[in-house]
């Protein structure tokens, strides 16, 4: 019983060993299940927030960039406005301008005179007497132009030279200079309402007189030559609808009213 008693309480220690040390293990191995559930958790947060951060960031460059759109934007709206306004803005006036030639002036070809131009050539929109070789006047101008060639747009008042040459509508006189009441050529590719004096004289319009040796119009609503030869290009025959108009085109004298 004693051999027994031993053998038994040996087995009993071997098994309160064997299960000290299963427990033991066992511990262990939660214990490292749990650390490394806790490294693969922090792993995850940290991806998670390496994501979120890059996500984040790639919204603040896109906000970024829309708002550097936007100011580019609104300078390039600004620009084009500021280049608007300037462009329709009222011409610079002056009272004077002396010119070699229209780019080689005191003032610039836009520039609105209103006083009195010298010029070499010249050429500006004017009020005012023009004094040169070659005097042009822009847009619709007034005033004196006294040179060898005149020459403007639509012009209104006295233009005296060896050439004349209204590209539109002129109202006024044209002719010589200096003593001289004919010039060589007056032109006016509108209506011209006035006196023209010259060698030859060309109206694409006439409301008044044209006194020269050559004197052409395309059209008379109230027109009357006197030279060599005078045509009115709308008066389609002779005399037939005397004494309205006269005839295409006669000696001395000619007419349409």
């Amino acid at each position: 019983m004693t051999g027994t008693m031993i053998a038994t309480g040996m087995r009993t220690g071997t098994m309160t060993a064997t299960g000290t040390m299963t427990g033991t293990m066992a511990t262990g191995i939660d214990k490292d299940s749990g650390n490394r559930a806790g490294h693969w958790h922090s792993v995850s947060d940290r991806l998670q927030r390496s994501r979120f951060d890059e996500c984040h960031n790639k919204y603040k460059e896109k906000q970024v960039m829309k708002k550097l759109i936007a100011c580019l934007a609104a300078v390039l709206v600004s620009t084009i406005v500021m280049a608007e306004t300037k462009l329709v803005s009222v011409p610079e006036t002056r009272p004077f301008n002396l010119s070699l030639t229209p780019d080689v002036s005191v003032y610039g070809r836009n520039a609105t005179i209103e006083g009195m131009t010298l010029s070499i050539w010249g050429q500006n929109p004017q009020k005012s007497f023009a004094l040169g070789l070659v005097n042009g006047t822009a847009d619709h101008s007034v005033g004196f132009s006294l040179g060898i060639l005149n020459y403007a747009d639509y012009y209104k008042g006295l233009q005296l030279g060896l050439v004349n040459y209204t590209k539109e509508d002129s109202t006024g006189f044209l002719g010589g200079f200096f003593g001289f009441i004919f010039s060589g050529f007056n032109y006016t590719g509108g209506t011209m309402r006035g006196l023209y004096t010259g060698v030859v004289n060309y109206a694409g319009r006439l409301k008044g007189l044209e006194l020269g040796i050559v004197n052409y119009v395309d059209e008379s609503d109230s027109g009357f030559q006197i030279g060599l030869l005078n045509i009115i290009h709308n008066n389609k025959s002779w005399f037939s609808n005397f004494p309205s108009e006269l005839a295409p085109w006669m000696i001395l004298v000619n007419w349409r009213f």
